[in-house]
């Protein structure tokens, strides 16, 4: 995702995929170090300031399906502080 604001008529929740493939590392099932989650925080904070509406998940899917409940909490945390939502697709 680029640095461009969202418009107020779309309400965009970061993907939290985005912050377990592309940014922080490599899309396997290795749980995030504390500085690499505090990293993956800085990146939630960061959209929503950008005007993101809150943070979505697909838990269903790897590489997100490795995410253990207390990741999630505390990047929705992070989400929540800000005014944001937390939303996950879920199927089955």
């Amino acid at each position: 995702m680029g640095r461009s604001r969202a418009s107020a008529r779309t309400p965009l929740c970061w993907p939290g995929l985005e912050l377990s493939v592309g940014k922080c590392w490599a899309p396997t099932d290795a749980q995030p170090n504390a500085a690499q989650l505090e990293e993956m925080k800085q990146y939630v904070a960061g959209a929503m300031d950008d005007g993101a509406f809150g943070l979505s998940t697909g838990l269903y899917y790897a590489p997100q399906s490795y995410s253990k409940t207390e990741e999630v909490i505390e990047l929705a945390k992070v989400a929540a502080a800000k005014g944001g939502v937390y939303d996950t697709h879920m199927r089955r």
